[in-house]
């Protein structure tokens, strides 16, 4: 390990705030962190590192605890004297109605509440002394996270998981939408599919829509409008001007211009969507909301329930716009005028006041989106879905958009979010992201992050946590380098059990890369799904593992977003693109995965063979196999239907036979199309495409009687995804 000196004070700083002064890789090397990565780490969280040395513990009482249920629990504070103090205790829902008083004495240097046995699971208020401005949150939280019963009874799913804007129909704008979705549902499910795994679909920026990743999104409280069923808006709109308009030949030609090419062009996308979307909120706002509909009224009990979180939201949208008209250069709220940079300033309460229907168009499209989003919930789950949407949340968010502007006190600005170095990014990752300050989190009492589960597990079957590590430790980077910043883990896994009760919401924690060991054993004793893909499940030897081998809390998949298909893998094609985009360190390093990717195929077939699963005619020289055939998709996935697991997906560009993967990290759109890329087959051809019916079937057959159920009929109900 090289060595790097370090302040005594910087030093003990940094382990008051969770800095890590040294870190473990991947490969299991002692890395030590240089003093100015600390300092930029201290800077970045608000800390002066020439400053004082932090206090051991605040006065008063703790922001935030959290507390098991149905075991004794205690909340402890600094005392201040020699008195005992009185408590109450009262729902965080209602504060001043008092369930339940103590009294806590001085033990040591700390009061001490021993909390009431049989508390239910929520969020409750204690105060010390009758004040109530200063109280703790308590989270009694269940002790693992919601698991449908038809699992933990032995039942075993699958599903197909997909970017929702690469679906292709006859009937959307050029992108994959609500409607589109609920079509995929009746597919799968007379398949016998459990679920549809969905990127995230978090809100993007609307003044630059070829800003097109959904893991760097604005805010995670909202939805992705371009992701709007507008014609079935259209159909029960009303309206006759966007009937006219859309039904017109040059739109129309418009329209089929835009569904044509294989990648997504977001910009035609958008403004079609944006030109329609505008004359249908003109009639909402003529005859719904002036005219008192019955639809006009649930959009304002809408807006007054989420006035904190998505009104908000709306808000920085509306000013976005203004600003952006005015000078393109605006890239976000901190290119924006100083005075308009604070949510609560007069400039932008102002600005509220005067642009009414700026800022409620907004929300209405947020409105039109859950609903879509909740009717095809609905529709997967009558179906017969067991899971029915499984969505995804993005680690952070975009350092110009709502969720920082919203929150700014929040966000490390001056760091970002990544990755050490590992096998697959051998010179680390920055995904661009600020990171969560750890205290400024617990002194908000995670507010936010309860929010954000709230947003993201409304309208789903099961929810997958992007880089779920998140929840432990983050690794912050910055130009110095970077190291790993703690986080409340027990804390937020608390408040992650007792949301995915709430909504009865499965969890599946995406622990990729370079895991603790304790995070480890957390996502096992907690009931996060653990999630697998086939390219990484190896015996030390290199080989790859049996069925019997892999655990069954977890989901077997083949691949990810960010990894090749399995036709790409079989082709070496993402090799090839690394090297043609230079992000290998050197040729020896290219050379090396070339011959890797060689061994790794006859590893499969020899995986294969072993569970006589090989196809027809194919022995284990790979060279008997020059692609990827059918045959093999399905031979690949059988092998995955046989193992314990909870869960299998399938990748629906693996279906198709694609060759280039969804996204290649460390990339720009300009190096490579990421988050573009459409399906090779649309909706209406994967219902009767043999490929399809061939790997469902192998699937089924693997997972035997587990799948729960037969394959059903569910036929598309006509229902307008808007209802």
């Amino acid at each position: 390990m090289t060595q790097h000196l370090v302040s005594p004070a910087v030093a003990q700083l940094a382990r008051h705030c969770g800095v890590a002064l040294q870190y473990e890789s991947f490969w299991h090397e002692q890395v030590a962190v240089p003093e100015a990565v600390l300092r930029r780490a201290l800077v970045a969280m608000g800390v002066d590192p020439d400053g004082a040395p932090a206090p051991v513990e605040r006065a008063g009482l703790p922001p935030i605890r959290v507390a098991t249920q149905g075991r004794p629990g205690q909340v402890r504070w600094p005392a201040e004297d020699d008195r005992t103090v009185g408590w109450t205790l009262s729902s965080d829902e209602a504060p001043h109605v008092v369930v339940h008083r103590g009294s806590a004495a001085r033990n040591g240097a700390q009061h001490v509440a021993d909390l009431p046995a049989g508390l239910e699971p929520g969020y409750w208020r204690l105060t010390a002394d009758g004040d109530h401005a200063r109280y703790c949150l308590l989270v009694v939280a269940p002790q693992r996270c919601w698991v449908p019963d038809a699992l933990l009874q032995g039942l075993r799913w699958w599903g197909c998981t997909v970017q929702l804007y690469a679906l292709r129909s006859e009937r959307n704008w050029g992108i994959g939408d609500f409607g589109d979705l609920r079509r995929l549902v009746e597919t799968a499910a007379r398949r016998g599919a459990s679920f549809i795994g969905l990127s995230p679909l978090h809100a993007l920026f609307p003044h630059c829509p070829a800003a097109a990743s959904p893991y760097s999104p604005s805010s995670r409280h909202a939805l992705n409008p371009l992701y709007l069923d507008v014609p079935a808006l259209v159909d029960g709109s009303g309206c006759d001007a966007a009937v006219r308009l859309v039904r017109s030949a040059p739109f129309q030609a418009r329209l089929q211009s835009l569904r044509e090419p294989e990648l997504v062009a977001y910009p035609g996308v958008a403004a079609a969507k944006e030109q329609v979307l505008r004359l249908l909120w003109r009639h909402f706002e003529q005859h719904d909301l002036a005219g008192g509909s019955s639809r006009g009224e649930a959009f304002r009990r809408f807006a007054r329930e989420r006035r904190e979180t998505l009104g908000r939201h709306a808000l920085f949208e509306a000013l976005q716009e203004h600003l952006h008209a005015a000078d393109p250069g605006v890239w976000g709220w901190p290119a924006w005028p100083g005075a308009w940079r604070d949510p609560e300033g007069a400039a932008v309460r102002a600005f509220e006041r005067e642009h009414p229907s700026a800022v409620q168009y907004r929300l209405w499209l947020q409105w039109l989106a859950e609903l879509q989003l909740e009717s095809a919930q609905r529709h997967a789950r009558q179906c017969g879905m067991g899971l029915g949407l499984y969505c995804d949340l993005a680690v952070g968010a975009n350092e110009g958009g709502a969720e920082a502007w919203e929150q700014p006190q929040l966000y490390a600005v001056g760091m970002h979010a990544g990755a050490p170095p590992d096998p697959l990014n051998v010179l680390g990752q920055d995904w661009g992201l600020p990171p969560v300050k750890p205290m400024a989190l617990e002194a908000a009492r995670c507010r936010p992050f309860i929010e954000i589960l709230r947003a993201n597990m409304r309208h789903a079957g099961a929810l997958r946590l992007d880089h779920v590590m998140s929840l432990m430790r983050l690794f912050w980077t910055g130009p110095e380098g970077g190291t790993y910043v703690r986080y409340p883990l027990d804390l937020l896994l608390g408040i992650l059990a007792l949301e995915s009760h709430r909504h009865r919401c499965l969890v599946i924690g995406e622990d990729l890369g370079n895991v603790a060991p304790q995070m480890r054993e957390a996502i096992h004793e907690r009931a996060l799904v653990s999630y697998r893909p086939l390219l990484f499940e190896r015996t030390p030897d290199g080989d790859f593992k049996p069925p019997q081998q892999w655990p069954a809390q977890a989901m077997a998949v083949v691949s990810t977003h960010d990894l090749p298909t399995l036709r790409g893998f079989w082709l070496g094609q993402d090799i090839e693109i690394a090297g043609r985009l230079q992000l290998y360190p050197d040729e020896a390093t290219r050379q090396s995965q070339v011959a890797e990717r060689a061994r790794d195929r006859a590893r499969l077939l020899v995986a294969l063979q072993h569970e006589a699963l090989l196809p027809a005619g194919v022995g284990i020289q790979p060279a008997a196999m020059p692609d990827a055939t059918p045959a093999f998709v399905d031979a690949v996935h059988a092998l995955l239907a046989r193992t314990p697991c909870w869960l299998v997906g399938v990748q629906l560009e693996d279906v198709s036979g694609q060759l280039l993967q969804v996204n290649v990290p460390g990339t720009t759109e300009e190096r490579f199309p990421n988050w573009r890329r459409k399906l090779a087959l649309s909706v209406d051809e994967l219902d009767g495409d043999p490929r399809f019916a061939s790997l469902a079937a192998a699937l089924r057959a693997g997972r035997g009687a587990a799948s729960g159920r037969p394959p059903v009929q569910c036929r598309h109900t006509g229902e307008s995804p808007a209802a």
